[in-house]
């Protein structure tokens, strides 16, 4: 089976992630122009990385790409409000009961996170998609992948986050690199306005940390950073707390400035004179991305987008590996709060945001996504042809 590599712009031979042996035969891609109905099963709705594909894939796809049905399976996770937000003509359903509708009257159905490829049968009507936005050092998502082997495609949303998919599965992958909505981080706000209007000091800098506060996201380490740079430093802070890591933190009070969830990210962006992502493991790490493009310097290990482009971020030790031990990742964590963060942060601040901010803009823009996502859909017909 071979699929057209969507970061091309026009149909051609498809090209998989991984090179094939000569002796692979080349399938021409057909392409229509009718709408294809493409629904989406999410394991839940929260915040993150993946909920961000979801609006994006929404809001960018083009004609004749319809997304036509979204489906929830844990309604605890759902905030329907929000669901409906994200696409406006769609409809959201709760429960697993839905995903067989998807299965007959959808022409592609979307998954990440889910175990419905188990249930998946050659002859349903709906080609399934699953799109990986973890790397490979998650083990329980890589359990799911080894869980669909009845899947028509995987797409990685990284060159990292490909190393998870089985090696076995690369004739039917390919990497989509998830896109940056550029226009959401424009503001008219001077630095000093920015951060005026979250209360902090325009005299001070600030360190921005934004992203839950679960143990793969690091926040002890930017916390460690924070105590190490001087008073005239302030942790602005953003996303959900549910461990309640900065109410914690007494002694660093009057420094740090918790605001929840922020959804005026040109605003937050633009009262940081550096992002720390000190992430243990990312996919794709939406916040690396979006601080590029609002030409804010990044302090952060070789996760995620990072590794695309090296040079961009002032590097720290926060990734951890699968192959540790328990004890081994508890040694790791106590190195990693006490190397330079200080150090690191004072480096970055100096970095030139200009090329990266170029760097989104040219390969990582939503509308480079939507269309890559839209020739990948199109050419849907096909897959099973071949």
């Amino acid at each position: 089976m071979r699929f057209h590599d969507a970061r091309r712009s026009s149909f051609a031979p498809p090209k998989p992630a991984r090179r094939p042996s000569s002796s692979e035969a080349r399938v021409q891609i057909q392409v229509v122009d009718r709408p294809i109905k493409v629904g989406i099963v999410t394991p839940c709705f929260w915040k993150g990385g993946a909920e961000q594909w979801i609006k994006d894939i929404c809001r960018h796809v083009k004609h004749p790409v319809e997304l036509t049905d979204l489906v929830v399976l844990r309604s605890k996770d759902a905030s329907i409000q929000e669901i409906r937000k994200a696409g406006a003509s769609w409809r959201v359903r709760i429960g697993s009961g839905h995903v067989a509708d998807l299965a007959e009257n959808c022409d592609v159905v979307l998954t990440w996170g889910t175990d419905i490829a188990l249930r998946w049968s050659p002859n349903t009507h709906a080609r399934l998609v699953f799109a990986c936005h973890f790397d490979a050092s998650n083990a329980w998502n890589e359990s799911l992948l080894r869980k669909s082997f009845r899947a028509d495609a995987f797409v990685a949303c990284s060159p990292e986050a490909l190393k998870a998919i089985p090696k076995r599965f690369e004739k039917k992958t390919i990497v989509i690199t998830n896109g940056v909505d550029t226009s959401r981080l424009k503001t008219e706000l001077s630095k000093e306005q920015a951060k005026k209007s979250f209360g902090i000091d325009p005299r001070k800098s600030v360190l921005g940390f934004v992203g839950r506060t679960s143990h793969e996201k690091g926040p002890e380490i930017s916390l460690a950073a924070i105590r190490q740079l001087p008073d005239s430093w302030t942790l602005l802070v953003a996303g959900d707390d549910r461990r309640n890591v900065w109410g914690s933190s007494k002694e660093l009070d009057d420094r740090i400035v918790p605001l929840g969830f922020c959804s005026d990210v040109a605003r937050l962006y633009r009262a940081m004179d550096v992002v720390i992502v000190p992430s243990a493991q990312e996919g794709f790490g939406y916040v690396i991305a979006e601080a590029w493009s609002a030409g804010v310097p990044v302090v952060s290990d070789l996760v995620g987008v990072a590794k695309l482009q090296p040079s961009f971020v002032t590097r720290i030790h926060a990734a951890l590996h699968k192959n540790m031990t328990p004890h081994q990742q508890k040694t790791a964590r106590v190195r990693m709060l006490r190397q330079d963060l200080a150090g690191a942060v004072m480096r970055a601040q100096k970095f030139d945001v200009a090329e990266p901010k170029e760097f989104v803009d040219r390969e990582l823009s939503c509308d480079v996504f939507g269309q890559r996502w839209t020739d990948f859909l199109k050419s849907s017909v096909s897959w099973r042809e071949s």
